[in-house]
């Protein structure tokens, strides 16, 4: 197809400074083969505007999500923390009694063992989420850089077809 064409299927007057919108009508011509590989190249050039939101989202959306999402975590943790080492406090303290009996000492240490335990398993929990959620946003920038670039690739193979 030529520019004109091109232009009148993707519902514009010209080829240049085109919106991220286009770019899925733009893949698709491409992946049919009815684009010039070099007017689609020409296309990505002239539409800055793909290009500087993929840069905006790889650079800024991001590095945000994944600092939300320890901050987030941190905030939860360290409210768990905090809790946890209130009761850890209260159990030393009625250890440290002269009047306990040595079964009711037993089983508080028990509980502080226990206590200790959860911190441990919260730890790995925390780790765990982060991970998990760090993963999957890399995994979506990594597919939106692919779209790009398979935008860029399949212009390159792509034909010439009226």
């Amino acid at each position: 197809m030529k520019e004109k064409k091109v232009a009148k299927v993707l519902g514009v007057s010209e080829l240049k400074n085109l919106s991220v919108d286009k770019f899925g009508n733009i893949l698709s011509l491409i992946n049919k083969k009815k684009i010039d590989p070099e007017l689609a190249k020409q296309i990505m050039e002239n539409s800055p505007e793909m290009f500087s939101a993929i840069k905006e989202y790889v650079n800024k959306t991001v590095p945000d999500l994944l600092k939300n999402i320890i901050d987030t975590s941190k905030e939860e943790s360290m409210q768990k923390v905090e809790i946890i080492g209130e009761i850890q406090k209260t159990l030393s303290q009625s250890i440290a009694k002269e009047d306990i009996e040595q079964d009711e000492r037993m089983f508080l240490y028990d509980k502080l063992i226990e206590l200790a335990k959860m911190l441990q398993d919260m730890d790995k929990e925390d780790k765990r989420f982060l991970e998990k959620h760090s993963a999957a946003i890399v995994s979506l920038a990594t597919g939106i850089v692919a779209v790009g670039a398979t935008i860029l690739i399949s212009a390159v193979g792509g034909q010439d077809e009226d």
